[in-house]
């Protein structure tokens, strides 16, 4: 989405800049500054953050060559996909850089771990985002041909994802977790492509979303970081019990309370946002100072 928008509207300004980083951020160091907690412990932020700067100055780079066929970009990605590879498929790099934010072996590894399992899905995300306007141009193209052309070519093109998805299933989702877990950065794709095909194959299917998944989405992070201490507590050590006695209207009234704080978290960060840093850079500058 990020990635989506920086190609459309083309805007690279520091207050777009800043106003991204509030969102990603403001929860995660309030809740440290508040519960006295290391920001490691939502890494999420972090690694969301690091990749957010790696979109950005992505396809900030001489973006106005982006459009150039697609070339041009896509040598950028291929570029990105690099250093993901020394940063993660080579541990010693690892260690001599995202290794030195944190302590101890147990949380070098740990870290590594967690953010090693989806290091190129951003890079997916990103290739996917750039090639939206031509799929989409494509997509129109192949409806308004003649049925039988227009069955043929969804035919094969379906026929074609359900194999890399058959074959995905056989082959790599059967095997043990730790073999999967090295496997996944590199085959996650595969199955979200399917999905993303599969899901648009109709402008029927195109026209329907389900309303809950659309809002929840919008409160992926707040609903990650306050899972720690609504749903669960203890940070994410024990679970919240409000009735002791009755754990299935524990678990309703938890999860009640769990997504109304994560909704009003959101709208709240919005609105400290924008009162923050407000349209006008030189006071958003001033209010930063």
């Amino acid at each position: 989405e990020i990635s989506l928008f920086f190609y459309i509207k083309k805007d690279f300004s520091f207050l777009r800049m800043i106003r991204m980083l509030w969102r990603l951020n403001f929860l995660t160091i309030f809740l440290c500054l508040v519960l006295n907690n290391g920001y490691s412990l939502y890494y999420i932020t972090g690694l969301h953050t690091f990749w957010f700067f790696v979109v950005y100055g992505t396809m900030w780079v001489a973006s106005s060559k982006n459009d150039w066929q697609g070339w041009f970009l896509s040598m950028k990605l291929m570029g990105v996909m690099m250093l993901a590879f020394f940063l993660w498929d080579i541990p010693e790099v690892f260690q001599h850089t995202f290794g030195l934010l944190v302590r101890g072996d147990f949380a070098k590894h740990e870290t590594h771990f967690r953010t090693y399992l989806d290091h190129y899905v951003p890079i997916f995300g990103m290739l996917y985002a750039n090639n939206y306007p031509r799929f989409s141009d494509w997509v129109d193209h192949v409806e308004k041909l003649r049925p039988s052309a227009r069955l043929a070519i969804k035919g094969c093109t379906t026929a074609l994802m359900l194999t890399g998805l058959g074959l995905w299933a056989t082959f790599v989702l059967p095997v043990d977790k730790l073999t999967y877990n090295g496997l996944h950065p590199y085959y996650s794709w595969i199955p979200i492509m399917a999905y993303c095909w599969l899901r648009n194959l109709s402008p029927t299917l195109r026209g329907w979303y389900l309303g809950p998944m659309a809002f929840w989405g919008k409160l992926s992070l707040e609903s990650y970081l306050m899972q720690h201490h609504i749903w669960l507590s203890s940070n994410a050590k024990t679970v919240l019990v409000m009735l002791p006695d009755y754990p299935e209207l524990n678990f309703l009234l938890t999860s009640a309370i769990f997504v109304f704080v994560a909704w009003k978290i959101r709208h709240l960060t919005e609105q400290l946002c924008f009162l923050v840093l407000p349209n006008d850079t030189k006071i958003a500058v001033r209010y930063l100072n």
